[in-house]
C-alpha cells in the first residue's frame, strides 16, 4: 500500500509543479472543450448576422451541424430571409461558445420528425417550432481570465462527445456542496493558492480534468473570477472511473502538503516449523 502511494504521488507530481493553471500533462483541444461545452446545454440566443434579428432557441449538436428550435414568429426563422449566416450563442458551465455557420429550414418532414427525436433524446421536450440547421463553420470559445479559441468545422466535426458529458453535474455538485476543501487543494496542486474552499468552485469536468472557477479580488477591490485547469494524470472513461481519480489526487494533495511519511513496516518473520505446518 505505501508503494502504490509513491507512485500516485510521482504520477500527480507533474500537476502540483504545473508553472501556470492553463498547463498540465493532458491539455484538453480546442475542439473538444467546444463540443463540451455545446453539448452540456441546449439552451441559447440565435442571431442572423446581416439582419441584426434575435431570438432564443433550443438546439443540439449534430455532428458537423446544428439543430436549432425557434418560435415560428420570430424574425430570424422567417422563410424569406433563410439561408442566412447566423450566430449561435451559448454559456455553459463557466464557457461562452458560439457557432458561425449559414442556417437553412428543415423542410422533409420526414427529417423534421428525426430532429425532434434527437432532441428528446438530448432532453430537449418541447421543441416543436420551425426547425433549423446550422451548416458549422467556425466555433468559438472561452472562459474568464482565458483567448478565445477558435475551432474550424472539421475539427469541431471530429471531436467526440466526451463520457463524463451526462454525469458532469453530479460529480460538480459533490465536489461543491461537500468537498470544497478538496477543491482548493486541487488549485493549490496547480500552482494557485487558494486557502478557503468558499474561494473556488468546479463548474465542469471532462474526462482530462477539472475547470475551476477561482474568485480573487482585483487592485479596484472587484471581485473576479479566473478558470484554473486541474488536469488529471491520465483520461478517465466513466463516471466511477472519475470519482476514483479525484479522490486519489485528494489523497496525494493531502500528502504532499503535510509532508506525510507512510509509517514504516517491519518484516514478520515466520519461524520454520510454522512454515512447515
Amino acid at each position: 500500500r505505501a508503494r502504490a502511494r509513491a507512485r500516485a504521488r510521482a504520477r500527480f507530481q507533474p500537476c502540483a509543479a504545473a508553472a501556470s493553471p492553463s498547463l498540465g500533462p493532458l491539455p484538453l483541444a480546442s475542439s473538444a472543450r467546444a463540443r463540451n461545452a455545446l453539448e452540456s446545454v441546449t439552451e441559447g440566443v440565435l442571431c442572423a448576422l446581416d439582419a441584426g434579428n434575435a431570438a432564443s432557441c433550443q438546439f443540439v449538436c449534430d455532428g458537423a451541424s446544428m439543430l436549432v428550435d425557434v418560435e415560428p414568429s420570430r424574425a430570424v426563422a422567417s422563410a424569406d430571409m433563410l439561408p442566412a449566416k447566423v450566430c449561435l450563442h451559448a454559456n455553459a458551465r463557466g464557457k461562452e461558445a458560439c457557432v458561425v455557420g449559414i442556417a437553412t429550414r428543415v423542410e422533409d418532414e420526414a427529417e423534421v420528425e428525426e430532429a425532434r427525436k434527437l432532441m428528446k433524446k438530448r432532453r430537449v421536450d418541447k421543441a416543436n417550432g420551425t426547425m433549423l440547421r446550422i451548416v458549422v463553420d467556425h466555433v468559438t470559445v472561452s472562459a474568464a481570465g482565458s483567448p478565445q479559441e477558435e475551432v474550424d468545422a472539421a475539427a469541431f466535426a471530429e471531436a467526440e462527445r466526451d463520457p463524463l458529458l451526462d454525469c458532469a453535474e453530479d460529480i460538480i455538485r459533490t465536489f461543491n456542496e461537500q468537498r470544497p476543501d478538496d477543491v482548493a487543494a486541487f488549485c493549490r496542486a496547480a500552482g494557485v493558492n487558494v486557502t478557503s474552499g468558499d474561494d473556488a468552485e468546479v463548474v465542469d469536468v471532462d474526462r482530462l480534468g477539472l475547470d475551476v472557477a477561482v474568485r480573487t479580488l482585483s487592485p479596484y477591490g472587484i471581485v473576479e473570477n479566473t478558470i484554473v485547469r486541474v488536469p488529471f494524470e491520465r483520461a478517465v472513461n466513466s463516471e466511477r472511473d472519475a470519482r476514483s481519480m479525484l479522490t486519489m489526487m485528494a489523497q496525494v494533495v493531502w500528502e504532499n502538503e503535510r509532508q506525510y511519511v507512510p509509517p514504516q513496516i517491519a518484516p514478520v518473520t515466520v519461524p520454520d516449523d510454522e512454515e512447515s505446518s
